[in-house]
């Protein structure tokens, strides 16, 4: 549908996020579900010395992606193959598995789609 198998393959944890957030915004326009993207650039800055730093929007370790349907929420993190979770990450799963919250890491179009088919 928006990749094919053999993209997929290769795809960068960049990549993966783009195909994730097309299709989030396609099952948001058929009414679905609502999400947004969580830790993305906000902005540079040039400090007093010179060096340049960034603007972040979020606390360290939160998900990628923030899912709502009409069955609850979602959080999803999106990993290349090889991708693991740093412990800022692992910490922040735990505090929404506490809650009974869902924590859904996503290595491939493939995983994301059956996770969110099971859960709309």
């Amino acid at each position: 549908m928006f990749i094919n198998k053999t993209q997929e393959k290769s795809m960068k944890e960049s990549e993966l996020l783009k195909s994730a957030t097309d299709y989030l915004s396609y099952l948001e326009n058929m009414g679905k579900l609502v999400w947004f993207r969580n830790n993305s650039f906000q902005g540079r800055i040039l400090r007093g010395d010179k060096s340049v730093g960034y603007i972040k929007n979020a606390k360290r370790g939160m998900p990628d992606l923030i899912v709502f349907t009409k069955y609850g929420y979602l959080c999803l993190e999106a990993k290349s193959r090889t991708g693991k979770q740093s412990e800022n990450q692992k910490a922040f799963q735990k505090k929404i598995e506490l809650l009974n919250g869902r924590y859904f890491i996503f290595k491939s179009f493939e995983e994301l789609e059956r996770e969110i088919r099971a859960s709309i």
